[in-house]
């Protein structure tokens, strides 16, 4: 089975606090609700996708991937995932990174065989890449699939597991790391303007996904 990560890309990845020191550049949220914004609206890529700051929580072997399976991330290898196959299922991406002028696959989910499942037009991948080299961001941010509902992650041992997120916050603050794009609601162009504060997906339009890491 071929690789389905590349796995020096993936592990060449910062870590979540490492990416959103990078985030926090002054010029970020302007092309954030700007050109990253627009390109998003103009592609109608906003109705399946959002945007990721992008990082990593493992490190992959060559013949390994981040695999979703039932709401929570498991790393696989090539067998692991034959056998998902074997069930009548496939594996595809759900989460995208930008590197080296390219828009490739990260991280993936387990879906049955005859499921749709949504993909990127090259006519947004081509753009997307542009605004974020044009404006020195290429690296930085990805592609993620929108999530149906508000969730939240946490790291288990070697699994991520995503739970709903419910806006009940009786966690232990002290051993959970907020990672969020917040929304601030503003009548500027179509939808609201997004403002990151500790980031990682963006929803174009509508509500904000929250994401919160063990």
């Amino acid at each position: 089975m071929a690789a389905i990560v590349d796995h020096v890309c993936y592990n060449n990845l910062p870590s979540l606090g490492e990416a959103d020191m990078s985030r926090q550049a002054l010029s970020v949220d302007d092309v954030i609700n700007g050109p990253i914004r627009d390109v998003f609206l103009k592609h109608a890529t906003h109705h399946a996708f959002c945007l990721y700051l992008q990082h990593r929580h493992h490190t992959v072997a060559a013949n390994e991937a981040v695999v979703k399976v039932e709401g929570t991330a498991h790393l696989m290898d090539d067998q692991a995932m034959k056998d998902i196959a074997s069930f009548g299922n496939k594996v595809v991406p759900t989460t995208w990174m930008t590197s080296g002028g390219k828009v490739l696959p990260m991280e993936f989910t387990a879906i049955p065989a005859m499921a749709d499942h949504p993909t990127l037009s090259a006519a947004f991948v081509q753009e997307f890449l542009s605004i974020l080299a044009t404006n020195g961001c290429e690296g930085l941010f990805g592609v993620d699939t929108l999530a149906g509902n508000n969730w939240s992650e946490m790291k288990i041992g070697d699994a991520s597991v995503v739970v709903p997120s419910n806006d009940i916050e009786t966690h232990d603050q002290d051993r959970v790391v907020f990672h969020t794009w917040k929304g601030l609601q503003s009548i500027i162009g179509i939808g609201p303007t997004f403002i990151a504060s500790i980031a990682i997906h963006l929803s174009i339009l509508g509500p904000c996904t929250t994401t919160k890491c063990h």
